[in-house]
């Protein structure tokens, strides 16, 4: 809770018109608030009530979390606190989509390739993308919910020995789990270590 000294705090007023101050979601409001110094003014009689922010009305139209246009207009400094307060992305912004890779002439003549996945941390699972779309990622590019996952890329062996293909791969997938502690990514390859080998 943030101190305000008593001498920087205005107690005892109260709104009884209603459509002059409103709470971040939009709703009017009507009963006991404070200002401080600053001007900003909090619903409940004191800042131990630890209560929301009011807003009076201006002149930007904002969005609410559900998408849906809020009927109230406040000023740009205004709109900047609210989507602060609420945490509401300015725009909207993409999730990942699974991508398969489709692997060259050059690549069985190198005979590896770097393959991308994402791992979701709140739902632990692993997506595998694009090289694109990993580098976006990685680079916490706004056009994403980077906030959501963690990149990462392993080298995968697609030609040689079969039995050193498949071991080979086994033990990087199992390195890199151990490496970044992430769980399960050895069930995510069903124990396909020789996807994409041509012997």
């Amino acid at each position: 809770m943030t101190y305000y000294p008593k001498s920087q705090i205005k107690t005892g007023l109260f709104e009884n018109r209603s459509g002059v101050l409103f709470l971040a979601n939009g709703d009017s409001y009507t009963g006991p608030y404070y200002e401080i110094s600053s001007g900003r003014k909090f619903k409940g009689l004191s800042p131990s009530d630890q209560s929301e922010e009011l807003f009076t009305a201006q002149s930007t139209t904002i969005f609410s979390p559900q998408d849906k246009i809020v009927t109230i207009e406040l000023s740009d400094d205004m709109v900047q606190n609210y989507v602060a307060i609420s945490k509401v992305p300015t725009e909207p912004r993409l999730l990942p989509s699974s991508n398969t890779p489709t692997l060259t002439k050059n690549d069985y003549e190198i005979g590896e390739f770097q393959r991308y996945f994402l791992y979701k941390i709140n739902e632990k699972q692993y997506l595998e993308v694009s090289q694109s779309t990993f580098d976006k990622i990685k680079s916490k590019s706004r056009e994403y919910v980077f906030e959501l996952y963690l990149p990462f890329s392993i080298s995968w062996t697609i030609t040689g020995d079969k039995d050193k293909v498949y071991s080979t791969n086994q033990n990087i997938v199992r390195l890199t789990a151990n490496r970044l502690k992430i769980h399960k990514f050895e069930e995510y390859f069903k124990n396909n270590y020789l996807q994409f080998y041509k012997g």
